[in-house]
């Protein structure tokens, strides 16, 4: 019988690629680095073949604010267009990943880099959004 095809089968690949995103942590929160989270949406665009916010959450388990974000800024960038991903840039045939351009993407769909023909001051903190859903909420004062 074939396994499913799962996100949680690109986080050892991103593991061993950005080792130090998880290895520098100091909290035992259970929880992706948001930059790992990212990368991790960002493999599975390029595996799964789809831009598809829809598509994006059921596969990866992330919010549909957290993919509505990395979309608009890659959506920016001119790196998602018409529902595809052109990783040509850091994605090669052989599945070889070009780590510095792949860093170059996830900085784009972080909205802290911008590809010449985005507009600079359009972009959402996509970080900010991860972690505001993580953040327990504020208790009410009286």
């Amino acid at each position: 019988m074939s396994k499913l095809f799962t996100v949680a089968d690109l986080r050892p690949i991103l593991q061993t690629v950005y080792r130090e995103l998880e290895e520098d942590r100091d909290d035992d929160d259970g929880y992706d680095h948001p930059l790992a989270a990212v990368g991790l949406v960002l493999l599975s665009a390029a595996i799964v073949g789809t831009t598809e916010t829809r598509e994006l959450v059921l596969f990866t388990g992330y919010s549909r604010q957290f993919i509505s974000a990395i979309t608009l800024n890659m959506q920016n960038n001119r790196l998602w267009i018409e529902g595809r991903y052109d990783v040509s840039t850091w994605l090669s045939p052989d599945g070889t990943i070009d780590q510095p351009r792949f860093w170059d993407h996830i900085d784009c769909a972080c909205g802290t880099l911008w590809q010449p023909t985005a507009d600079s001051n359009f972009s959402t903190d996509t970080c900010k959004v991860y972690w505001d859903e993580r953040r327990p909420p504020r208790k009410a004062t009286q």
